[in-house]
């Protein structure tokens, strides 16, 4: 995943995720000011906003086993429903409520089986072999508005991508293999960007916390609002599963589309 570059060991959004999502944001905020008195509400909000972002691009990655396992336990869709209010707009309560019917139905299987059958929707709509449903990269919605046409990979648009994660102190691992413009990518590098604003709110930087905010909104708007919606309505039509389609949903709530 996208990484600080800034910092020895880099920090994926998993460790933000894993390090809060047994436990209400407000438990993980009270311990915070114990050690360091009041944590501002901006701090708060982008702790959510990171974690919300984290488990979206974590879900829309090719699901593993530990993915699978915590849709089938329900701590998956709990993560989701402590930082996104259900209860804001008809639509982010269906896709919510979409989620976790997916993983009550799960528990059922074993995790490789549950693994397995979200394997086979992913690979129908983002991967292949065959016609891709729902390709998951910014340059092919990019390039098709521009010509007209299919939708191309490999463009300037993927470029502007990894020069954003660059200009802000990130880059991607050599060994992850997929593109920049990956939608997990995008929405990964988002919730990196909005825990680096939830940490400097809490060290008192505020002026470095709004420089980080100022980033994220920007990457938001110019990249993932461009073209989320337009991936979640092929996602919809071509799905057989409501799991991507309402992580999707969710998306594109968390980018404005």
């Amino acid at each position: 995943m996208v990484r600080r570059t800034t910092i020895e060991d880099g920090r994926a959004h998993a460790a933000v995720v894993e390090a809060v999502d047994e436990r209400p944001v407000e438990a993980a905020d009270e311990e915070r000011r114990g050690r360091a008195g009041a944590v501002p509400v901006e701090a708060a909000v982008a702790r959510s906003a990171a974690i919300a972002y984290g488990l979206l691009a974590r879900g829309l990655l090719r699901p593993d086993a530990g993915l699978c396992a915590d849709v089938r336990d329900g701590s998956y869709a709990g993560g989701l429903e402590r930082v996104l209010d259900g209860e804001a707009s008809r639509e982010l309560g269906r896709a919510l409520a979409a989620v976790r019917a997916f993983g009550e139905r799960a528990a059922s299987l074993d995790v490789e089986e549950a693994r397995l059958r979200l394997e086979v929707e992913y690979n129908r709509l983002f991967v292949g072999p065959g016609r891709l449903l729902a390709p998951p990269y910014e340059s092919y919605y990019a390039s098709q508005g521009l010509s007209g046409r299919g939708g191309r990979l490999r463009t300037e648009d993927e470029l502007a991508v990894r020069r954003a994660y660059a200009d802000a102190g990130y880059a991607m691992p050599d060994e992850f293999v997929d593109l920049p413009d990956h939608m997990a990518l995008e929405l990964d590098f988002l919730s990196l960007l909005c825990a680096d604003e939830a940490e400097a709110w809490e060290v008192g930087d505020a002026d470095g916390a709004r420089a980080l905010r100022a980033v994220a909104d920007e990457f938001a708007q110019w990249h993932p609002a461009r073209w989320f919606g337009r991936c979640a309505a092929l996602v919809a039509s071509g799905a057989r599963e409501g799991f991507y389609p309402a992580l999707m949903r969710l998306a594109c709530a968390l980018v404005e589309v």
